[in-house]
């Protein structure tokens, strides 16, 4: 499955792509993945890595008794590398997705950097709580609609031209940073 990954350009246009707007911010950052994965040829290995990274973090936090700050300060600073690679290119893509987006609509990507700097930062919630609390697995994409979140301000009449709206922008930044045309596929 993972070598056909990034080879299929397309923009699917699904009903349930609405509750992005209205839904959990996994469902954004998912959507985000999906972008990375198809622009970038070390996407999918980027974010593979990063959660390969995570699970060992999150498993040296939980055994609080183990911890050595060496061992903490190397998976913090693997786990910044590869974290930044992915804000950076969330960051590109929201960039390029806000200049197709017509008033009254606005985005914003809350990212923690330097992410390296972050981890350092948040440490003692991380230890409280076991797992790590600050990066790209818990960030999102903020979509505002006149200035009042997305959720609460728009009616599903303004949420499916904005859905339109992301799809296009998505079609565009897909064929600007490939060459590809990406096939539109519509599921009703």
């Amino acid at each position: 499955r993972e070598k056909f990954i990034g080879h299929l350009r397309a923009v699917l246009f699904r009903p349930e792509d609405l509750n992005m707007f209205i839904g959990e911010p996994a469902l954004r950052r998912q959507y985000l993945n999906n972008i990375f994965i198809q622009t970038s040829s070390d996407g999918l290995t980027t974010l593979q890595n990063y959660q390969t990274i995570l699970k060992q973090r999150n498993a040296l936090l939980q055994e609080q008794a183990k911890i050595s700050n060496p061992e903490l300060n190397a998976w913090n600073e693997r786990l910044a590398q590869e974290g930044e690679k992915i804000q950076h290119a969330r960051e590109e893509f929201v960039k390029f997705l806000q200049s197709h987006l017509a008033s009254p609509y606005t985005i914003s990507y809350l990212a923690s950097k330097p992410l390296k700097t972050a981890l350092e930062k948040s440490l003692k919630n991380d230890l409280r709580f076991g797992y790590t609390t600050v990066g790209p697995h818990r960030e999102d994409l903020k979509i505002f609609y006149d200035g009042h979140d997305v959720a609460q301000a728009a009616s599903r009449g303004p949420l499916r031209r904005l859905i339109f709206s992301f799809k296009n922008a998505e079609r565009d930044w897909i064929q600007l940073q490939t060459g590809a045309n990406p096939v539109l596929l519509f599921d009703a």
